[in-house]
């Protein structure tokens, strides 16, 4: 994603994890990413997920499940 887009982001009041930034990979190791991620996932809202992905998938569900949260799905290829 673009710097502007999540300038837009924090504009409108949002949080999110920046692991290049946090160096999370350098300090923790490959395993804390998806770790964190999910983490935070679980205490979502809302949840806006690739098509075909399964991390969004199951992060959709977690959503859907635990928070009674929204989701959409986005084909990337097509932009729909």
């Amino acid at each position: 994603m673009s710097p502007t887009f999540w300038d837009e982001v924090t504009h409108l009041g949002w949080l999110h994890l920046n692991h290049s930034t946090q160096q999370t990979l350098e300090r923790l190791g490959e395993w804390y990413l998806p770790i964190i991620d999910v983490a935070v996932q679980s205490y979502a809202l809302g949840l806006v997920g690739t098509e075909e992905s399964t991390f969004s998938l199951v992060s959709q569900k977690r959503v859907v499940d635990w928070n009674d949260g929204i989701i959409r799905s986005v084909n990337v290829a097509s932009g729909t």
